[in-house]
């Protein structure tokens, strides 16, 4: 190697001597100060020595680690710091053969315990014929501890992972692919960890449902966690199970997993499923016992009205046969037994919670003022009733009957608390609720307060109970406190007691606050004649009941055609239908419904007024939403009851037939909107059917038939829409697409002309010109792409020529036979 400066081989010119790093004018340390720095500023243990465990010099590192001052370490040399064990001998042996060693080794410091430290030692050459050594040591417990924590904490997960009884698996985000599954995962879908890993959950379908993993992942990327989503799995062999998952996000080498856990919850499910089964049949027992107490209290109360209207009726055949005239007294008698037989099944309907309500907006001061009257000869005179209604009080929604009863029912349950006499007081409030058990809003509330006897805690735990009841046996049936409480839980009010023993009951009923304007309180009902001379199309499947309407209707001027079922009202011919002028139906009919009858009979003649009479409220017995142009009338009603209903929906759709607004168009089929297609064309009259509907809702002015007409044409034309899309992909149609976009134009037109009638629903020529642009798009429709379709699905084979046999019958198209001719 050339010395520095020679430049012979280069012919460039001498460097020069090379500068020293120090700074300038700086002496130069020398070597031994160097090393010496080093030895002493060195965050490691240094300790030096000879082959024979003398120790030489120890460093101030090496004297902390040690807790010893260098003089004890040299004194105690190496058999008093190392711990003579295996790894001593280990280390010593392997510098005599190899010159260096590294690895662990025990020292023992100056208190007496010791500690595990990495060592570096070696031999010192040229140090003589005995060479000295160094050892470079490192405590290293902490380090150690924490390694061996970690893997005791990957022992414990290896464990738990392994043998939790949930399935436990991690998998990729991105593809579903399977990282690591644990035994429970296996158990629960028969898959192996050997089968699945590597694969993605996709490939293996293990979910029976693939939008719940797009849940899954949508809610991890929401939230970074999901907590109970229940899902279906499907196992390895073809069967599903239920399961309940939890998931977190974590990122393993710079990827998203998903770390998830999931119960198989099919054992669960049947557990519940018996337990329900079980706790049905405990209730059934309960409402048995129930019902026969009931049974007991109802039969008591109709034995007494029976008698009375039994004693009468032979009363009114004595006179009969007397040839004397009836007895006023006994015919009042009679009547007011069957009202308050009225009263009691109404009032068993409403404990039940199945009496039909038809809530308005109503302001409770005139409901209240509406009682008083009836409530002082109630109450009679020692008890004294005093009255408070606010000014201005909120407006709330709530069957007026039926607050009436509640009304009636806590006066008389407060009157029968003060047999002496006292007061009951009736108070109107608006109040807005923050915070406690009932919701936060505003509530109109009704106070009724008493001067009575009060309750003790035990009996207002039970208040509310059916057949639980304070008073004497024989003086109340206990159903009087149930029946408010159903009827305030129908009206979504809140009801609560307040009472103590000699101070008193108050109850305080509270109804949300309706934003609307209250009705005006009814005014007295119209005397006169309630007849007329228009179609009523009678169903009513009970012969008796049937035979004595039709007689009151007729009896009234009306023309009546009665109906056993909603089967033999739908076989009368078109003319009859045309020329009725209201339907009265039964509301539960074996068979077809009252519903039923009437949404079919309205497909015929949308128009059509119709009075539901029902006695029962089920489910199946609601007559659903009320309008102007749908009545509810609940049985038992006399006939000035069913001739009132009937002449004010009549009244009501002559009156909007008067409206100025242009007659609609005739939305009818046409021959030349056919296009062999049978399933295409069906729904092409019926949307047809459905438009002049519109039209004649909009003519009528009632938007909420019009609102219904509307939902269904939407709801159709999508539904129509679809079906023609099949149709042309099952053809092959090359213009689907562009078939397509005329589809989503009609979509955005439609929602842009409904949102200018919604601005102003005032308007009916909205409706109108709505009905017409809908009529007019759907013609064009027909008669420009959907007749293109069907040229091209003739010249396929798969339609017949017009004129030709074989047209299609099912909406399927399908090859046509050749022409035989």
């Amino acid at each position: 190697m050339d010395a520095p400066g020679d430049s012979s081989d280069t012919g460039a010119p001498p460097l020069g001597p090379i500068e020293p790093l120090a700074p300038p004018n700086r002496t130069p340390v020398p070597p031994s100060d160097l090393l010496e720095s080093l030895f002493a500023h060195s965050i490691d243990g240094v300790l030096l020595g000879r082959r024979d465990g003398a120790i030489l010099r120890a460093n101030p590192a090496a004297c902390r680690a040690l807790r010893l001052a260098e003089e004890e370490i040299l004194a105690r040399g190496r058999a008093g710091l190392a711990v003579a064990d295996d790894d001593l001998a280990s280390r010593l042996r392997e510098r005599i053969e190899a010159g260096a060693t590294t690895g662990l080794l025990s020292f023992r410091r100056g208190d007496g315990t010791t500690f595990v430290a990495e060592i570096t030692s070696g031999l010192i050459p040229g140090s003589g014929p005995d060479p000295c050594s160094y050892t470079i040591f490192r405590d290293v417990t902490d380090r150690l501890q924490a390694e061996q924590a970690i893997r005791e904490s990957e022992e414990r997960f290896r464990v738990a992972f392994q043998t939790s009884p949930d399935s436990v698996n991690l998998n990729r985000v991105g593809d579903g692919g399977y990282v690591s599954v644990n035994e429970g995962f296996t158990r629960l879908t028969g898959w192996t960890a050997e089968e699945v890993v590597g694969r993605t959950s996709a490939e293996i379908g293990i979910w029976a449902d693939a939008a719940d993993r797009d849940r899954l992942v949508a809610a991890l990327r929401r939230d970074g966690f999901v907590e109970n989503l229940e899902a279906r799995f499907r196992r390895k062999d073809g069967t599903s199970a239920p399961g309940l998952m939890s998931a977190r996000l974590v990122r393993l080498n710079g990827e998203e997993h998903i770390l998830s856990i999931t119960r198989d919850i099919g054992d669960w499910r049947r557990a519940e499923e018996e337990r329900k089964r079980l706790q049905a049949g405990l209730d059934q027992s309960a409402r048995m016992s129930a019902i026969g107490q009931l049974a007991g209290g109802v039969a008591h109360d109709f034995n007494n009205l029976l008698t009375v209207v039994l004693s009468c009726v032979e009363s009114l055949r004595i006179d009969s046969e007397a040839g004397r005239a009836a007895d006023k007294e006994d015919v009042d008698e009679i009547r007011g037994a069957a009202e308050r037989a009225r009263d009691l099944t109404r009032q068993l309907l409403t404990f039940a919670r199945r009496q039909f309500i038809q809530p308005e907006v109503l302001d409770l001061n005139d409901v209240v003022r509406g009682s008083e009257k009836l409530l002082r000869r109630v109450l009679g005179e020692v008890v004294e009733l005093r009255v408070a209604l606010a000014p201005q009080l909120w407006p709330a929604r709530f069957d007026r009957g039926q607050m009436e009863q509640v009304i009636m029912n806590l006066a008389v349950n407060a009157r029968d608390a003060m047999p002496a006499g006292g007061t009951l007081a009736l108070e109107t409030t608006n109040l807005a609720v923050h915070g406690g058990p009932v919701p936060d809003g505003a509530y109109v509330a009704l106070r009724v307060r008493d001067t009575g006897t009060g309750l003790s805690p035990e009996a207002r735990a039970h208040l509310f109970e059916p057949f639980f009841t304070t008073k004497a046996k024989g003086k109340g049936t206990g159903l009087g406190l149930a029946t408010v409480y159903g009827i305030v839980k129908q009206n979504q009010g809140e009801i609560h007691v307040e009472s103590e023993p000699g101070r008193g009951t108050a109850f305080e009923i509270l109804l949300p606050r309706s934003l609307e304007a209250a009705a005006s309180a009814p005014g007295p009902v119209p005397v006169g004649p309630m007849g007329g001379s228009e179609t009523v199309l009678l169903v009513e499947d009970e012969p008796r009941l049937r035979d004595l309407l039709a007689r009151s209707l007729r009896g009234a001027g009306y023309r009546v055609i009665a109906a056993g079922s909603g089967g033999e009202a739908l076989e009368l011919g078109a003319e009859a239908i045309e020329q009725t002028c209201i339907l009265v139906t039964d509301l539960v009919m074996p068979g077809l419904d009252g519903r039923s009858t009437a949404d079919a009979l309205r497909l015929r003649h949308p128009s059509l007024p119709v009075l539901f009479v029902s006695g029962y409220a089920e489910e199946d017995g609601r007559p659903g939403k009320l309008n102007a142009m749908t009545g509810f009338l609940s049985k038992p009603f006399t006939p000035g009851d069913l001739l009132t209903r009937i002449r004010g929906l009549l009244d009501g759709v002559t009156e909007r037939g008067q409206s100025s607004v242009p007659g609609a168009s005739s939305a009818a089929w046409r021959p030349e909107l056919a296009t062999g297609i049978r399933e295409v064309d069906m729904q092409h009259r019926e949307l047809l059917v459905q438009i002049a509907a519109l039209e004649r809702a909009a003519l009528a002015g009632d938007l909420l038939q019009a609102d219904d007409a509307l939902a269904y044409l939407e709801r159709y034309a999508a539904e129509h829409f679809a079906t023609e899309e099949r149709l042309m992909r099952d053809l092959g149609y090359p213009q689907l697409e562009a078939h397509r976009s005329l589809h989503v134009a009609f979509a955005s037109q439609l929602g842009r002309r409904r949102m200018a009638y919604a601005e102003d629903r005032s308007q009916a020529t909205l409706l109108l010109d709505l009905a017409r642009w809908m009529e007019g798009w759907l013609g064009d429709h027909v008669l420009g792409a959907d007749a293109e379709m069907a040229r091209f699905a003739r010249s396929r084979g798969r339609l017949p020529v017009p004129g030709r046999a074989g047209v299609d019958v099912d909406g399927v198209l399908r090859p046509v036979e050749p022409d035989p001719t």
